[in-house]
């Protein structure tokens, strides 16, 4: 036998068996609408993997398969019989109400059934749906349907011009006038949505896979019937993402003025990041498509970043590529906003005043079937002009799916996930390295017949090829002044070019760099200056009667930490 007869054969015994339900009434009992016993339902459930942020998860359709298992014909083989159903959900339904079908049953929730032999909710029909569920108030995550047609498995149809009369051999007759309903009623919950995010209040971290579970009961009017298992899973949540951090080489902020911060997202499951399904909206947004956020605390003022307007990351199993588009002008819980023009630079995204920087992403192609990630490439620049130096700091990265604020009304799950604002105890962090100079002039004094001047040096500016570092320096003077204490007075923010120094006398002041005098100040003075290799010289003068009788002079020192 060829293997394409091998194949065919197998496909027919498929088929087959298949079928065979259709025809062992007939072989054995029960007989079709003649011996009519109990009812036994079987539960099965699909069961996705959603996500654990998700306010509007898509999970799993129930299935309840019915059949007869005859014996004591207790049965009135009128046709159908009225049930209730109920399901409760360990999470929250949410928008939308789930959807039942009997029979595989098509005719639309307005159908009145007059003229129709398959009516949609009549006691006598063979299909119906689909049925919009009911919503309970006392239980977020209970719905149910009451007063549904149940075809009887096996049972007889009732003729057009009569009452149902038991057939003995219903094959070629199910589904029709004067013949049976099929050997099995098959019930089917379609269209659910649910809020994983009952699950993930609190920091995500350490929280592995949550089974989202369905607790089912049916009751069935005039029927002994039994129910196996009611309790199956019909989702499994899991986090929608996981990132790490790394700078690789974090010395170049400072020697080269620029960074690279490499952030990586990793899907918690195939399929997490969903690309937009179809269309656009009028903002250039895809439709349904979710989005990745990155957020940064603790950024510095003096560093600014700047991330691609789009990422494409592929690995070398991946057929579909991971395709980001950087999106502009969404709020903080990235909703809104419109995709930046692949075609531009990086765009550069200021800090807040709390030094949080949100970096959004729309997913725009991405592979169903493989778990994906793609390293996004975010430059770090130390800014010239800030009054701050940069770091030494930690700054923490996490990343989540948005956007998060929940739709106005009724929203619809085609239009895409929604997603909640869970902090995440992720402790991934960068590193910054510190860029700037502090110095401790220990000892300065404008009392009795001293005198103090104080100098500081830009030597950012030398042969070796150091990055020319201009900055300020901001002078706090602490101790006393005529008897009061002055304790972080700061005098002034001085510009220092590389390669300038600037000179300071307690008595007189800089009348050029705009710095005023401190006479009558003894104490010390910490200088906080932006950039790298400043140094700086304290010059201590007595003069008596106008002559200078003692001098004396020491290196200021470098705090360690800046």
């Amino acid at each position: 036998m060829t293997v394409e007869r091998a194949r065919l054969a197998s496909r027919l015994a498929s088929l087959a068996i298949a079928a065979a339900p259709s025809f062992l009434a007939q072989d054995g009992a029960p007989r079709p609408s003649q011996n009519l016993g109990t009812i036994s339902c079987a539960l099965t459930a699909e069961a996705p993997l959603v996500h654990l942020e998700g306010t509007q998860e898509r999970v799993g359709e129930l299935t309840l398969a019915c059949r007869n298992l005859g014996g004591e014909a207790r049965l009135n083989p009128r046709g159908s019989l009225i049930a209730d159903l109920s399901v409760t959900l360990n999470a929250s339904v949410a928008h939308g109400m789930p959807i039942m079908t009997v029979n595989e049953g098509t005719c639309p929730p307005d159908a009145s059934g007059a003229d129709d032999f398959y009516p949609c909710t009549t006691i006598s029909g063979t299909i119906s749906g689909p049925l919009a569920a009911s919503r309970d108030p006392n239980h977020p995550g209970r719905v149910y349907w009451r007063r549904f047609a149940f075809p009887i498995p096996g049972a007889a149809i009732p003729a057009a011009d009569g009452p149902a009369t038991p057939v003995a051999d219903c094959r070629g007759l199910e589904g029709m006038e004067g013949g049976c309903h099929p050997p099995q009623t098959v019930i089917r919950l379609r269209n659910w949505t649910v809020r994983a995010s009952d699950f993930a209040s609190g920091a995500l971290a350490g929280i592995g896979r949550v089974p989202i579970q369905a607790s089912v009961s049916v009751s069935i009017d005039g029927a002994v019937h039994e129910l196996g298992q009611t309790v199956v899973r019909t989702a499994t949540a899991v986090p929608g993402l996981a990132v790490t951090a790394a700078i690789p080489r974090p010395e170049r902020l400072c020697g080269v003025g620029e960074a690279v911060a490499e952030v990586t997202v990793t899907e918690g499951f195939a399929g997490a990041f969903e690309a937009a399904r179809q269309g656009s909206d009028d903002s250039g947004s895809s439709a349904g498509a979710a989005r990745l956020m990155l957020r940064m605390d603790g950024v510095p003022e003096a560093v600014s970043v700047r991330a691609p307007t789009a990422a494409a990351c592929q690995t070398a199993d991946n057929r579909v590529p991971l395709r980001l588009g950087l999106v502009d002008g969404a709020s903080e819980h990235g909703v809104g906003g419109v995709l930046a023009p692949s075609q531009l630079p990086d765009l550069e995204l200021p800090a807040g005043p709390d030094g949080i920087v949100r970096v959004l992403y729309e997913v725009l192609e991405a592979d169903p079937l493989r778990q994906q990630e793609c390293t996004i490439s975010l430059s770090l620049a130390a800014v010239a002009a800030a009054d701050a130096a940069v770091g030494p700091t930690i700054v923490s990265v996490d990343a989540s799916m948005a956007p998060q604020e929940p739709q106005q009304g009724q929203a619809d799950p085609e239009d895409g996930s929604r997603f909640s604002a869970v902090a995440r105890a992720s402790g991934v962090t960068l590193n910054l390295p510190g860029c700037g100079t502090t110095l401790l002039f220990p000892f300065v004094t404008n009392q009795t017949t001293f005198d103090t001047a104080l100098v500081i040096v830009n030597t950012s500016s030398d042969p070796l090829g150091t990055r020319h570092q201009p900055g300020r320096c901001r002078l706090e003077f602490h101790g006393t002044r005529g008897g009061e204490g002055v304790s972080g007075t700061i005098v002034r923010s001085i510009p220092i070019r590389a390669g300038q120094q600037v000179s300071y006398r307690l008595s007189s002041g800089n009348e050029r760099e705009g710095l005023q005098a401190l006479p009558g100040f003894q104490g010390y003075v910490v200088a906080k200056c932006t950039f790298q290799y400043a140094q700086g010289f304290a010059f201590l003068t007595e003069q008596i009667g106008g002559a200078s009788v003692l001098a004396q002079g020491y290196l200021a020192q470098i705090l360690a930490g800046r």
